[in-house]
């Protein structure tokens, strides 16, 4: 069984500074999904974890920077005041997130389960609707569309 970690980033937009990270966790999303696909008929499956707040020292990743790829490197600090902001709302949500243990659970959970999503924050399902109900309201905006009137 291969498990993917995104984030829920890679099923929702991060927001307004996220656009390289939020491309990345879609994009595993998607390998996740055809993965999950192409071994439909063998005895392997896919998940893909898609995690909110987990509380991890992430901010402080750059700290395991390898050696040959230029060494640790320190948390980037805010260029502005809505930069600072957005880092504490960041850190602040890491800080209450959930405990590592019971994401670990919720894998094995998942796995066991062949679930095709781990989800980690039941709160997020709203959000995930929202988003959802728009992508059906632009098919709904299709269907009326003048331009495909006749077709």
């Amino acid at each position: 069984h291969f498990v993917t970690t995104a984030s829920m980033a890679g099923i929702i937009a991060a927001g307004a500074t996220g656009g390289p990270y939020t491309a990345t966790k879609f994009a595993a999303v998607g390998i996740s999904d055809v993965l999950r696909g192409e071994l439909e008929k063998t005895n392997i499956s896919a998940s893909v974890l898609c995690p909110g707040f987990v509380n991890t020292n992430i901010t402080n990743a750059g700290r395991n920077r390898p050696d040959r790829f230029g060494g640790p490197i320190a948390p980037v600090a805010p260029k502005s005041d809505s930069d600072a902001v957005r880092q504490e709302m960041m850190l602040q949500g890491i800080k209450g997130g959930l405990d590592p243990r019971i994401v670990g659970e919720l894998v094995r959970e998942g796995v066991e389960g062949d679930w095709p999503y781990i989800f980690t924050d039941p709160n997020m399902r709203a959000i995930v609707e929202m988003r959802y109900k728009a992508i059906l309201d632009g098919f709904d905006k299709l269907v009326a569309s003048k331009a495909l009137a006749g077709k």
